[in-house]
């Protein structure tokens, strides 16, 4: 049986958008942005080692720097526009696994999945000019999978 400790960081450009989508009968338009610009975990690790085959499974801590935008475009009296955003650090956690393989005494390579979770979020917002309507969302994720290939140096 292995134990550790690993701590990683990120930088990344993971993005998703719509624009100008028509989402019912009277033309309003929504476009949505979604990105995620670093992220770090600080996870433990637990694992069967055989010879030099090591599989294990990892959890922690994780924290991401996401951006998210909604913007609402009302066409039918009373016109207006609803534009909500959340942007900045947000944590969460990560879980996955993997597999790795000691090609040196103090050297490894690894293939690895994790699931990030960085929270779940609902919005609500006025419309602008005032109209006295509060719209609000369904929830918002900010969950991405990664998959890896790396080298572990052993200390």
């Amino acid at each position: 049986m292995v134990f550790g400790f690993e701590a990683d960081f990120q930088g990344s450009n993971i993005q998703n958008s719509f624009h100008n989508l028509v989402i019912n009968g009277f033309g309003d338009q929504l476009s949505a942005e979604q990105a995620l610009n670093a992220f770090s975990t600080i996870r433990g690790r637990l694992g069967l080692a055989y010879n030099s085959f090591l599989v294990y499974g990892t959890g922690g801590l994780a924290y991401g720097d996401v951006h998210n935008r909604l913007v609402d475009v009302l066409t039918v009296p009373p016109t207006g526009t609803v534009d909500m955003s959340k942007d900045g650090w947000q944590s969460g956690y990560a879980v996955g696994g993997g597999v790795e393989y000691m090609i040196a005494p103090h050297a490894s390579l690894k293939v690895e999945y994790q699931y990030i979770k960085l929270g779940t979020f609902n919005w609500s917002a006025l419309e602008s000019p005032p109209s006295g309507f509060t719209f609000s969302t369904n929830s918002i994720n900010n969950n991405f999978q990664t998959v890896r290939v790396g080298l572990n140096v052993h200390l």
